[in-house]
C-alpha cells in the first residue's frame, strides 16, 4: 500500500511537510498545495521558495498545478524541471466558486472539449520532456457521467499504461476505495450503482485516467 499526503492550501506547506516527515514519516509522496501559473509568470517567488529542494529535503514532493492554459502549464513544469521535478499533478477537483468561475479546478470539467485539447497538449509535452502528470479530479461537476467522458478522453489507461477493458473497472476501483476509506456505500448500493452506471460525486485522485 502506498500512502500519499494530500494538499491543503495554507496548511500542508513546507514547514508542515518537514515536521510531519520528522515526527511520523512513512509517506510515499507529498502533494504540494496548488500553484497557479500565469502569462509570463510560470512561478512566483513565493511558490519557488515553497518548492525549493533544500526546503523539502528528504521528501518525494509532487507540485500541484491549477491551470486551464496548456502553454502556461507547460512553461510551469519546464520551470519546475530546473529544480529537479519530474512528476506533476493537475488540479481538476477544486470546487471553490472563484476558481470554477475562471473554468479552473472542477470548473474545467464543464468545458470537456477544451479540457480534452488541454490534456492532449500537456501530455504531448510530457512525452517529449519525459515527465509524469497525474490528475486530481471529481467524478463530474454536476453530472457524474462526466467521469466517463473524462476517462475516455485520456484513453482508459491504468497507472502502468495498460488500457481498461471497460469503464466499470474504474467504478469498481472507485467504490472499493470509498468503502475502505469509510466514505463509501454499502455493497448492494455499489452493485446497483455500477449496473446502472451511476456514480456518487466526490473528489478522486486520478493518474493517467486511473483511480489510485
Amino acid at each position: 500500500m502506498r500512502i500519499y499526503l494530500a494538499p491543503l492550501e495554507g496548511v500542508t506547506v513546507s514547514l508542515y511537510r518537514n515536521h510531519y516527515e520528522k515526527l511520523y514519516g512513512n509517506i510515499d509522496k507529498y502533494f504540494a498545495p496548488f500553484i497557479s501559473p500565469a502569462e509570463k509568470c510560470p512561478l512566483t517567488p513565493r511558490d519557488r521558495k515553497e518548492l525549493l529542494p533544500e526546503n523539502n529535503s528528504g521528501l518525494y514532493l509532487v507540485p500541484q498545478i491549477l491551470c486551464n492554459n496548456s502553454q502556461h502549464f507547460n512553461e510551469c513544469v519546464d520551470e519546475l524541471g530546473t529544480l529537479g521535478y519530474k512528476e506533476f499533478n493537475l488540479n481538476l477537483g477544486c470546487p471553490s466558486g472563484t476558481v470554477c468561475a475562471k473554468k479552473k479546478g472542477s470548473g474545467f470539467l464543464t468545458i470537456p472539449d477544451s479540457l480534452k485539447t488541454f490534456l492532449d497538449e500537456i501530455y504531448d509535452h510530457a512525452a517529449k520532456t519525459n515527465i509524469e502528470i497525474s490528475l486530481k479530479t471529481r467524478l463530474g461537476y454536476t453530472d457524474p457521467d462526466e467521469f466517463y467522458d473524462r476517462n475516455s478522453s485520456v484513453g482508459w489507461v491504468d497507472k502502468n499504461g495498460n488500457k481498461y477493458k471497460d469503464w466499470k473497472a474504474v467504478v469498481r476501483t472507485w467504490a472499493r476505495f470509498r468503502k475502505e476509506s469509510g466514505n463509501g456505500v454499502d455493497s448492494k448500493s455499489r452493485q446497483r450503482n455500477t449496473q446502472q452506471g451511476v456514480l456518487v460525486p466526490g473528489a478522486t485522485p486520478i493518474k493517467h485516467g486511473t483511480v489510485i
